[in-house]
């Protein structure tokens, strides 16, 4: 017994004091934890069903040399088989790499060997089926360790409003991704994982112990089809005016849903890229643009109405210390208060505000914050969303030249988000709404939340406000600063902003250009929001830099998906000979009774007429995803092209068709619309 005492007290002092360091780091390098297992993030959507952000799994493939069942036997027979496998599905290693790789692992009695990463789920299947990798992780001592990957399949189509994922605690994250982030990443899961020589962590089992929860999927309120118009647009126009960066925004009326929204970069290479949120983001000084709430405010407050007139001196004044000037030196005479805004007169506008509130400015102020919203955060979730208060008299930097000059839009910052609203709530009635990104909450397939119209005034202004605004609005577009943008099919309503930017606290020669407006005026459903900054090619007026950006959306999206009357075509006469035509080859023998002069061997054909003959020459299909040429072809022929590529088409009239609202070769999404006209 004493024999057998003084053993245990051998062994005992020999594993705490000779032995003790090697058997504590054992214990540290192979201790177990429950790990996180992250969810699989859901999916981002736009209105019409196209994906726009999901995750992708992706697969590790690592092996255990030391797993229990895998005997020297299998070793031997199938790995020079598993090293050529591996090679076929990673071309990078050769076969001899993999064997050198594997058997010097094998030697080491190494745990953790990785072989293959980010493969796919059909890579992985057949990677499964492999030599030893077939056996289990057991006998095979495969480990597949699982990780998701976020995918773009538009690329940079509105990347910057689906924003990125917030990578931790502390950061914000942007766009929809962190907006949205509680809602699209789920509830992760746990695994017991072990740690093993090496420091890297393997999980003990094939199953998760606690399964993560997938997140769910959120659909925008984004028209993709719209979204590349827009973002083609701006993209043209900072090119083309070798401008620094702008935004577009493009609002449904009526819900307040955001069916566009664009912000773009641009380097000294001419390539863009969305970097900064602008249209949310950058709150600045937004000149012209503005002066709709200053006109809603004098005639809100019956302080002024269309008619009355200011002079406009030689197209300045003096305020305090200061001088203001309008674009045009000269001046213009006596300007009415609607002259005066149609023609962006900053003198005019100043001084009828000067006139109506320099003795009580909190009453203007008063009309910016509570009726107009500005100063307040739209609450619309974006991390970045930039609020500056609008000054007040009450301020300690409040001066005689602070009124006339925020009159004007400048002494005050607000970003062009705020600047659509308040327009927005004039072509909507009076009525403010919050402008909508996202329109529904799902889980796999099921309703989760849906997000309705948040009204955030019923009435900015009185409907007699309304009704002496909207002819001045108008009046911008059909004998104002914007007449370049003016449309014979429809009537367009805005208003055009040119202001200088500040630079180390100084003015500079250098401008932003902005058009917000709505169309068509008479029946508004959707208002649209251009700013476009430093522009550098020799203009920089609103009207001309921004003002044809809103004309080319606007032109597109009412050919596309403006609901109007079908157009008044008349029949001509007909004749004997088809003079352009196009559709299926063998229509044309069938038409012609064989008459036909065919040079095309190809189904669908063009065909032109002389006085004895018919030619029919082979006629070029653009590829699915963009916008064939259907013109001169019947609506059979164009219907089923169209359809084909899942457009919903809309026509009017009878014969051939004359008219396409988009324009071929235009890349096109499922679900966009298109007006085809026949005559």
């Amino acid at each position: 017994m004493a024999s057998f005492a003084a053993t245990i007290i051998y062994y005992a002092y020999k594993i705490q004091f000779v032995e003790g360091s090697k058997w504590v780091a054992m214990q540290t390098e192979q201790t177990t934890e429950l790990h996180n297992i992250s969810a699989i993030r859901g999916n981002i959507y736009s209105a019409d069903g196209s994906l726009m952000a999901t995750s992708v799994p992706v697969y590790n493939v690592v092996m255990d040399t030391r797993a229990s069942g895998l005997t020297e036997d299998i070793w031997k027979k199938n790995i020079d088989s598993l090293a050529l496998m591996l090679a076929t599905v990673n071309p990078e290693k050769s076969k001899k790499d993999y064997l050198v790789i594997l058997n010097t692992a094998r030697k080491d009695l190494d745990r953790y060997v990785p072989l293959l990463k980010k493969i796919s789920y059909n890579e992985l299947k057949i990677v499964k089926k492999f030599p030893v990798f077939r056996l289990g992780r057991n006998k095979g001592g495969v480990i597949i360790l699982t990780e998701n990957i976020r995918d773009y399949p538009f690329d940079r189509l509105a990347k910057r409003t689906i924003g990125q994922i917030p990578k931790s605690i502390k950061e914000r994250g942007i766009g929809l991704e962190a907006a949205y982030n509680e809602q699209l990443k789920g509830r992760d899961g746990k695994s017991l994982m072990q740690k093993i020589v090496g420091g890297n962590w393997i999980p003990i089992n094939d199953d998760n112990d606690i399964e993560p929860l997938n997140g769910y999927d959120i659909y925008t309120t984004i028209d993709m089809s719209i979204q590349d118009i827009a973002e083609n647009s701006l993209k043209s126009a900072l090119i083309k005016e070798k401008a620094s960066f702008g935004c577009v925004i493009l609002m449904e009326t009526n819900t307040g849903a955001i069916k566009a929204i664009s912000n773009l970069k641009r380097n000294e290479n001419d390539e863009v890229s969305e970097v900064d949120n602008y249209a949310i983001a950058e709150a600045t000084e937004p000149g012209s643009t503005f002066k709709l709430a200053s006109v809603l405010a004098l005639l809100e407050d019956g302080y002024a109405n269309e008619n009355e007139t200011v002079s406009s001196e030689d197209g300045s004044t003096r305020y305090g210390d200061r001088t203001m000037y309008d674009s045009e030196h000269g001046g213009k005479g006596l300007l009415t208060l609607q002259k005066s805004f149609e023609l962006s007169s900053n003198v005019g506008i100043s001084k009828f505000v000067w006139n109506h509130y320099h003795s009580n400015p909190t009453k203007f102020v008063n009309h910016l914050v509570n009726d107009f919203k500005f100063g307040q955060s739209l609450k619309l979730g974006f991390p970045d969303e930039r609020i500056y208060p609008v000054p007040t008299p009450q301020d300690r930097n409040w001066s005689s030249t602070t009124l006339p000059w925020m009159s004007i839009g400048y002494a005050i910052q607000v970003s062009p988000m705020q600047i659509l609203t308040l327009y927005n709530a004039v072509a909507n009635k009076g009525r403010m709404v919050k402008p909508m990104f996202v329109q529904r909450v799902e889980l796999t397939g099921k309703l989760i939340k849906e997000y309705n119209t948040e009204v955030l005034s019923e009435k900015i202004v009185s409907d007699k406000t309304l009704q002496r605004i909207m002819p001045m609005l108008t009046g911008v577009v059909e004998h104002g600063t914007a007449t370049n943008i003016r449309s014979k099919i429809y009537s367009i309503g805005g208003k055009t902003g040119t202001a200088k930017i500040v630079e180390n606290r100084e003015y500079v020669e250098k401008y932003k250009s902005s058009f917000c407006g709505f169309f068509p005026a008479d029946n508004p459903q959707y208002t649209c929001m251009v700013m476009i900054f430093k522009p550098t090619n020799g203009i920089y007026y609103g009207a001309l830099v921004a003002g044809p950006v809103f004309k080319e959306i606007a032109d597109k999206v009412y050919a596309a998906s403006v609901n109007r009357e079908p157009a008044n075509i008349q029949d001509t006469n007909k004749t004997n000979y088809i003079t352009r035509a196009s559709g299926f080859t063998s229509d044309f023998y069938q038409i012609t009774n064989n008459k036909t002069k065919v040079y095309s061997t190809q189904e669908w054909s063009n065909a032109t007429t002389n006085a004895t003959q018919i030619k029919v020459s082979e006629l070029q299909i653009s590829p699915n995803n963009q916008m064939p040429d259907v013109m001169g072809m019947g609506l059979r022929d164009a219907l089923y092209l169209l359809e084909n590529r899942g457009l919903k088409v809309q026509y009017v009239g009878k014969g051939k068709v004359k008219f396409q609202s988009i324009d071929k070769g235009t890349k096109i999404y499922r679900g966009a619309n298109v007006v085809i006209e026949l005559i």
